[in-house]
């Protein structure tokens, strides 16, 4: 995913595309703390109706803040790691 350093980061919002009868493609963007765009979490909803598809969005943008989460934290552990190598 491209980002411009100017602009600002996009929400990390499922949407849902259609990927085929009865399928929707669905995506959200994994958004680093500092705003830096990671890439996406995509994934095919079978399912039938509006309601399963909004769980299935929920459910796909918690996971993209999880990432984002756990590898925000990972790099705070590798600049305190640095430092301490460091010193």
């Amino acid at each position: 995913v491209d980002t411009w350093a100017h602009a600002p980061a996009p929400a990390p919002v499922a949407r849902g595309l259609q990927a085929g009868e009865g399928r929707s493609l669905l995506e959200a963007a994994v958004v680093l703390r500092n705003g830096r765009v990671l890439g996406k979490f995509c994934c095919v909803s079978v399912a039938t109706d509006g309601a399963g598809t909004d769980r299935d969005q929920r459910w796909l943008r918690q996971g993209a803040r999880l990432m984002a989460r756990l590898l925000d934290h990972e790099q705070v552990l590798r600049d305190l790691s640095a430092q301490t190598l460091n010193h």
